[in-house]
């Protein structure tokens, strides 16, 4: 059993090719089968596999040894697509249109008929 399969509140998965008992490509097949979005970066020494990399819609096909910025740089851009495709909640307000990522609210206040939104993040 991987890791993913124990905890699946995971928003990254960096898999290599080779993995023990279950390679990364069959991994990142079994997540997509099952509807799962999350961001998918494989990190191998193999290149025999960059097309079933497409197949699953893999962010990135790092190869190894891994530059450190190049690392860093596709999980920027990991995050990034993470926030663009987040569910929002969007209000309309006097200021205009509010979205607020639903993994961003911490809590909604109810008092008769307003509804207070208390979140970490709003964008305007």
């Amino acid at each position: 059993m991987t890791r993913y399969e124990r905890r699946r509140d995971v928003d990254i998965l960096l898999l290599d090719v080779e993995m023990g008992s279950m390679d990364g490509v069959a991994l990142a097949k079994a997540v997509r089968k099952a509807g799962v979005t999350m961001q998918i970066v494989f990190v191998t020494g193999y290149s025999d596999y960059i097309a079933e990399g497409y197949d699953v819609e893999a962010l990135n096909y790092l190869m190894k040894p891994v530059d450190a910025a190049k690392l860093f740089d596709v999980l920027d851009k990991a995050v990034a697509r993470m926030r663009r495709d987040s569910r929002c909640l969007d209000l309309q307000c006097a200021e205009g249109l509010m979205r607020i990522p639903l993994a961003d609210i911490r809590y909604l206040d109810v008092r008769r008929n307003y509804v207070t939104v208390h979140a970490d993040r709003i964008i305007r």
